[in-house]
């Protein structure tokens, strides 16, 4: 939500913008995902790629601004 508004005002790292398509991505297979089996493969997942997202996130963002 915020790096559209964030691009219009400086340079958002490509990696940012690829990390938010495979987060969607993780949450949409969480979202069809009908057994716990593969509930318990992706949720550690999402929460991994969400958490080290959001930590270089924090570390650009102000940096940018």
């Amino acid at each position: 939500m915020f790096n559209p508004w964030l691009a219009t005002k400086v340079e958002v790292p490509v990696k940012i913008a690829i990390d938010h398509v495979a987060i969607l991505k993780l949450m949409e297979d969480i979202k069809k995902c009908n057994d716990f089996k593969t509930l318990a493969e992706l949720r550690p997942k999402l929460s991994k790629e969400i958490l080290e997202h959001l930590a270089e996130e924090e570390e650009r963002t102000p940096k940018a601004l």
